[in-house]
């Protein structure tokens, strides 16, 4: 049930047939897309930024992104852009050859999946990585771990320092060191152990090391636990229970197997990619042949640290490290380390050998190889249950039933246990092969479904043949089919008994016949011998441009053995040809090109080159860079005939805007294009400090009205003569906007009375304090900012002071008005046309975000960073769940419609709200009161007779007509009195110094109610 998915991006978690209950700290939903977390912002952090490798901090807000470059680095340019699954990406381009050659990770600059795997700056100083073992020396900490197996260390990097220690990391092989989570009865007689048992063969002698949560070393089903380790700074004990079951599977089948407990997952289910993988090495130093690894990360090519340390330690040692294909039920889905060739990648079936809904299918991500390899029971499975865990099925008081390929994973390690006894000298190959070779096939099941089929240890114990390889992939053949060239594979048989075998070969697959072809047609296999046979695939013949799979058989008299078989027809597809050049006209390999179809859900990210693409429709964006960068979008490039596309520097033109102050400078500048494709919108773009050397070629191609939008952003100040623009009088927005083109004029003149004119003012909520708007002007508070803005587009601005952060939500200026900033009240708010941005309900998730210091702008929200207090989430009166952030959560609930209470407290402000909720997508109907007192610039009343007007607001709908009940308190929140409210407005009398406190109650029938509390809402005097 529990299979262990590492994020892209995302952490590694239980992977499970359905959702099962999560503490409160550690929920992670998992992407239908992409079995890894969704990118959102991180319960535990309680912040949308993120400081990467290069020490440069990011903030993702409202789908908007805004980079701080670390400092010395304000020069540098960062590209922006959307993976396949809609991930945005900041890359800086000195980062961005090492990420396009393999050299520097991906994931290292995937900010969404880095806040969502807990990497938010809040959460954590540092930032964990793999590097190559040369590197070490520029990290200032010593290593966590060596990985001898891939030739490298675990170690962190500090935050504060990673601008210093990004040099020596440059050039080096770096890997995100990916946070980790936890993805037999019946099912023993299904797979056909009692009859090995009866044969003697019982795995004794053999070792599997179960590689998990831990082991219940206690449990009576678990006595042959020779050896343990921790690799997660806790115990060897299982508190999660998952490791507990599955080596008692493993133990089951093999029943005379020792047992080695390595605890990579700790007590909550959560570890690294760095432990799992040292992990590995220990257990093969310990000597185990086999490897069980019920959990996994998302799908890759095999070339994944994971994966690669499985080929090594395989080929060093000749242990079998058994995989778990994962648990979403989606084709193309294999997950690493099961994706390793030398992996035994395990999907799961259920007691009549139906594929489990569940189970991961393949082919393998990126090369169309043959994956998974093999099935097991997985559903349903009843096992041992660890003393100190809360199964979701209990079966008594040391059993529990589960479900996921975690579940079918140990009972092919167990067979791999009875095989490697069976045969002390056989390496992990050939205990894969004959594995493979006597499964049972579903006939309705493809191989990418199922691999050989399902495990049959009856049969493998007692057939003495089997082929190498144990599958074969004759990859993908190149569009168009004519001129194929036919492939031909050597199938050797191998026999281990005392009787030569006579086989009878054949192909069984959907396909044209003379598509597979095996000569001879019959062989004869000598006793502790072998014999060879080729199987020919052709894919000259008329069919269909898909995938096709099935398996080579052999027979003979109570013999069969059963190889899978592949072969991909590339649809049409031509080659195009990428050529860039610099601005004087040389060729360059510094550029990074990606091409998202717009036909289907594929991206590319080719290198400068020839790539092969199908036909159809493609949006193109690249750049160049160095001291001068050169960007290119072309929103519909047509490919349907072999093309070259040449990439010309010199065709860029300067990009931005002036304005009528002429002492005006950039302080930043962001170029950014939206581009609509079948399964998302496609951001792309770059910023930096100014369009400096900046150049954009336009576009040659157009796109349909609303379908593409260029857009240059530019924010200016007065510089002041220190390389800043502090005390700055004014702030300018600008932005040239078009639709459906790059134009071919991109440098305006914007004069002032084309922009909408705004008083910007920013209050002082005590003595000697410093603001910042939009991270570049910088003064004492109060201060006020005359600022310009381009009308009729969306804009978001920023206000820092010490621990405050407030955000203006996306608003649009089309008339004269002033914005006040940093203004009491502050406490709850939901801004309107936010949907699910604050508090929602995602299936049996309910998330929050909620602003507990937003001030009395009805545009912005406010939060305050580490801020102590508690979030309790009640359901029909019980306590169901807590978190020790206030108004940050996610919680896993049930899927009945029933009635929450949900408890916020800090020290300042609280608040209690009532709604009802069941499964669904949707906002929580939370009510906030937002108060609007005329303060002064040091949010100071006058005393003697006040009135404060409010609004009342519902959480994802905007205001609502109701009207609270207020109470006023000037000792604090020691005593309360009702306050008279009449037509929208609080009268209070204020005393002549000190505070008031708020309180408020409404209700807006139906059913939903606050009582919201603010200490010190307000001062007078």
């Amino acid at each position: 049930m529990l299979l262990v998915v590492v994020a892209l991006a995302t952490s590694v978690g239980p992977a499970q047939a359905s959702p099962a209950p999560m503490s409160p700290a550690s929920v992670e939903r998992l992407d239908p897309a992409s079995g890894s977390s969704v990118g959102r912002l991180d319960p535990a952090s309680g912040s949308s930024v993120v400081t990467l490798v290069t020490g440069d901090r990011v903030d993702l807000q409202h789908g908007q992104v805004r980079v701080q470059a670390a400092p010395g680095r304000e020069h540098i340019r960062f590209l922006h852009s959307t993976d396949s699954r809609g991930d945005r990406v900041v890359l800086p381009v000195d980062a961005a050859e090492a990420v396009r050659t393999g050299r520097l990770d991906r994931r290292l600059f995937n900010v969404t999946r880095l806040i969502s795997m807990g990497f938010g700056d809040r959460a954590r100083r540092d930032l964990p990585l793999i590097v190559e073992q040369s590197a070490a020396r520029a990290l200032p900490r010593a290593a966590e771990r060596e990985l001898p197996s891939i030739g490298a260390i675990a170690a962190r990097t500090e935050k504060a320092s990673a601008a210093r220690t990004w040099s020596g990391l440059a050039h080096a092989r770096v890997w995100l060191d990916a946070p980790v989570r936890a993805a037999l009865d019946r099912s023993t007689v299904q797979v056909g152990a009692p009859a090995a048992w009866k044969a003697g063969h019982t795995g004794k002698g053999v070792t599997i090391a179960v590689l998990d949560t831990g082991i219940d070393a206690k449990h009576p089903d678990l006595k042959r636990v020779v050896g343990a380790k921790d690799f997660t700074s806790s115990s060897t004990d299982d508190r999660q229970g998952h490791g507990t079951h599955v080596a008692s599977i493993a133990a089951r089948v093999a029943p005379e197997a020792s047992l080695l407990n390595g605890k990579v997952l700790d007590d909550s289910g959560g570890g690294s990619e760095s432990a799992i993988i040292a992990g590995m090495e220990w257990a093969v130093g310990q000597g185990a042949r086999v490897v069980n690894m019920s959990l996994g990360g998302p799908p890759t090519d095999g070339k994944d640290p994971m994966s690669l340390a499985v080929n090594q330690l395989t080929e060093r040692t000749g242990a079998l490290f058994v995989a778990a294909t994962g648990n979403l039920g989606q084709a193309e889905a294999v997950m690493s380390p099961a994706v390793a060739d030398a992996a035994l990648a395990v999907g799961a079936v259920d007691s009549k050998d139906a594929l489990a809904e569940f189970s991961n299918r393949g082919p393998r991500s990126g090369d169309d190889g043959l994956k998974p390899d093999i099935t097991a029971p997985g559903v349903g499975i009843v096992a041992a249950r660890a003393l100190n865990s809360t199964p979701e099925e209990p079966v008594g008081d040391r059993y529990a039933r589960m479900s996921g390929t975690s579940m079918a994973a140990p009972h092919v390690a167990g067979a791999a246990a009875i095989l490697a006894a069976q045969h002390p000298d056989w390496r992990a190959d050939r205990i894969k092969a004959a594995l493979m070779g006597t499964a049972r096939p579903n006939p309705k099941l493809g191989a990418h479904d199922q691999g050989a089929g399902r495990l049959d240890i009856a049969r493998a114990t007692a057939q003495t043949v089997h082929a190498t390889p144990a599958s074969i992939h004759s990859g993908v053949a190149k569009w168009p089919h004519s001129d194929d060239e036919p492939i031909k594979t050597t199938v050797t048989y191998s026999n281990s008994g005392a009787s030569p075998v006579e086989l009878d070969l054949a192909v069984d697959v959907q396909a044209p016949a003379g598509m597979f072809t095996v000569q001879p047609g019959r062989i004869t296999v000598p006793a502790r011998g072998s014999a060879s046979a080729v199987l020919t695939t052709d894919t000259r013949v008329a069919a269909p441009d898909v995938r096709f799979s099935g398996a080579l058989t052999a027979t003979g008299r109570d013999v069969s053995v059963r190889t899978p078989i592949g072969v991909t027809r590339e649809v049409e597809s031509y080659d195009l040809k990428l050529s860039v050049l610099d601005r004087q006209g040389k060729t360059v390999e510094n550029a990074s090109i990606q091409l998202d179809s717009l036909d289907r859900a594929a991206m590319y990210q080719p290198a400068p080159g020839v790539v092969r693409l199908p036909k159809g429709r493609y949006f193109l964006q690249a750049s160049t860079w160095g001291d001068e960068s050169t960007h290119f979008f072309e929103p519909t490039l047509v490919l349907d005939k072999d093309s070259e596309l040449v990439l010309d520097a010199r065709d860029g033109k300067p990009v931005g805007s002036t304005v009528d102050k002429r002492s005006a400078k950039e302080f930043s500048a962001r170029i950014e294009v939206l581009r609509s494709t079948p399964s998302h919108t496609v951001v792309g773009g770059v910023s930096g400090e100014s369009f400096a050397k900046t150049f954009v070629r336009p576009s040659r191609t157009t796109a349909s009205p609303g379908e593409f939008t260029f857009s240059a952003e530019q924010r200016l100040a007065e510089p002041d003569g220190s390389g800043g623009f502090a005390r700055s009088p004014y702030l300018y927005n600008v932005r040239i906007v078009r639709d459906g083109v790059v134009p071919q004029e991109l440098t305006h003149h914007v004069p002032d009375n084309s922009l909408v004119a705004v008083q910007g003012s920013h209050a002082a909520t005590g003595p000697d304090q410093v603001g910042v708007r939009d991270g570049a002007i910088k003064a004492p508070l109060p201060f006020t900012l005359n600022e310009f803005y381009t009308p009729g587009v969306p804009w978001t601005n920023y206000f820092e002071s010490g621990r405050t952060h407030i955000a203006a939500v996306p608003r649009v200026f089309t008339k004269p008005t002033t914005e006040r900033w940093n203004t009491a009240v502050f406490g709850p708010a939901f801004p309107k046309d936010q949907p699910r941005q604050h508090a929602g309900r995602d299936g049996d998730v309910i998330e929050m975000r909620i602003p507990l210091h937003s001030g009395q702008n009805e545009h912005q929200i406010g939060y305050v960073d580490d801020t102590p207090g508690t979030t309790k989430l009640f359901r029909d009166g019980t306590l169901l769940a807590s978190s020790p952030l206030p108004g940050w959560a996610e919680f896993a609930v049930p899927a009945a419609a029933a009635d929450y209470r949900l408890e916020v407290s800090s020290p300042q402000v609280s608040a209690q709200w009532t709604f009802r909720s069941g499964h669904g997508t949707h906002d929580l109907p939370l009510l906030a009161v937002r108060f609007a007192p005329d303060v002064d610039a040091h949010n100071r009343a006058r005393a003697g007779e006040f009135s404060i007007p409010f609004s009342v607001h519902r959480n994802g709908s905007g205001t609502v007509a109701a009207s609270p009940t207020v109470e006023v308190s000037f000792d604090d929140g020691g005593r309360w009195e009702v306050a008279r409210v009449v037509d929208g407005k609080v009268s209070v009398v204020n005393p002549g110094s000190g505070f008031v406190s708020l309180r408020a109650k409404v209700a807006d029938g139906e059913g939903n109610s606050v009582v919201q509390t603010v200490i010190r809402a307000y001062a007078v005097g």
